[in-house]
């Protein structure tokens, strides 16, 4: 079972594992299954806690909020030449949210570039599968 888990407020990440959904998940992976998934976070100074996992062609995103307000989510799940997927969520305070994808190729490296904002904030290009150039 592998799993990733960092905790920031957009500047530092400490690894913990809290998430007890995610590791029932995960525990039901065959050895063979795991990929490597690289998360490029934008919390906007908001404390979100996120893990990583994977379970045969997916790959799951375990969010996890000490706010105090409510925080929106959004993520942009990459893998190779297929469109990305984007899957989005609202974190209630305290609250846990898992995003979670299935991808149709074989799966070598999966990206996720995840952005958090605060309740009546605005996203960057995240929410489009094709972002604007600049």
């Amino acid at each position: 079972m592998r799993q990733h888990s960092h905790r920031g407020s957009g500047r530092f990440f400490r690894h913990t594992i809290q998430i007890a959904p995610l590791a029932l998940i995960l525990s039901s992976s065959p050895a063979g299954a795991f990929f490597p998934i690289d998360v490029t976070p934008t919390l906007n100074q908001l404390k979100v806690e996120y893990q990583t996992g994977d379970n045969l062609n997916s790959a799951l995103l375990s969010l996890s909020s000490q706010e105090t307000q409510t925080v929106h989510c959004r993520a942009r799940f990459i893998n190779g030449p297929e469109l990305p997927r984007v899957r989005q969520g609202v974190l209630k305070p305290g609250g846990q949210l898992l995003l979670a994808t299935s991808f149709t190729r074989a799966i070598i490296r999966v990206r996720i570039q995840l952005e958090c904002i605060a309740e009546g904030s605005s996203f960057s290009h995240l929410g489009s599968p094709h972002p604007k150039p600049d």
